[in-house]
């Protein structure tokens, strides 16, 4: 329960996005009826015009925030029923993001974060909104080398349905020993790419605190887990 002002002000904002993103699968009268709340106050909570007050964003955001977080996700990512997984639709909306970056601080709140990792690109939006949240750094491994004095990490990540075979690396100031590194994906699929950046913490000499991701497949759950590691996400892939 927030006491100072900073505090106070982050959750009427996370209040807010919580709103924005039952929004996108509702019609304003449809989260009135929800919420009981008026349509106009709710308009003017979505729009940004007033903030809620302290004890109403905080009923907000505990009643609604990950049951509606879960809904919206479905509603945005699934594709053609449960065939394909399109995460674009949610990446590009920063108050998802942030919702998204709230509960992978929630489950690995007990925990150290120091560094957030992932790979280029479609991991770096959320990578970014995770390292807000924990208020620390972030870094993300590239398929190629730029200029960087202090030299590279490398990983191979081995694709795991067929030959395909890359190499990841990151610059080497940017993976402290020691520190404490959360691995952060959109989908973990196969496991291949959450394998290969561990490979790197690894080489760092630092320590995984887990891995977290939006949607992640029962087989890339086990492939991670077999290392040790923790591993959380919000939807099955």
């Amino acid at each position: 329960m927030p006491r100072d002002a900073a505090g106070e002000l982050r959750v009427k904002l996370l209040a807010i996005d919580v709103l924005r993103t039952m929004k996108e699968t509702r019609k304003l009268r449809e989260l009135a009826e929800l919420t009981g709340l008026q349509p106009a106050v709710l308009s003017r909570y979505i729009n940004g015009v007033v903030l809620p007050k302290l004890e109403r964003a905080k009923w907000i955001v505990e009643k609604f925030a990950r049951d509606e977080l879960v809904r919206t996700l479905e509603a945005l990512c699934r594709k053609r029923g449960e065939r394909f997984l399109v995460t674009q639709d949610a990446l590009v909306k920063p108050w998802i993001l942030r919702l998204v970056a709230y509960e992978a601080a929630r489950r690995f709140g007990g925990e150290t974060v120091e560094t957030v990792l992932t790979a280029a690109v479609d991991g770096v939006p959320l990578a970014l909104k995770v390292a807000e949240e924990f208020g620390c750094g972030y870094c993300y491994a590239k398929e190629r080398k730029e200029i960087h004095d202090a030299g590279y990490y490398e990983a191979v990540r081995q694709s795991f349905s067929g030959p395909v075979i890359s190499t990841l690396y990151v610059p080497k100031p940017f993976l402290r020993k020691w520190s404490r590194v959360l691995i952060v994906d959109d989908v973990v699929r196969t496991g291949a790419t959450a394998l290969a950046l561990l490979e790197l913490i690894e080489k760092a000499k630092a320590s995984p605190v887990g891995v977290f991701a939006i949607f992640c497949s029962r087989e890339g759950e086990e492939k991670i887990k077999s290392r040790g590691v923790k591993v959380e996400y919000i939807l099955e892939a």
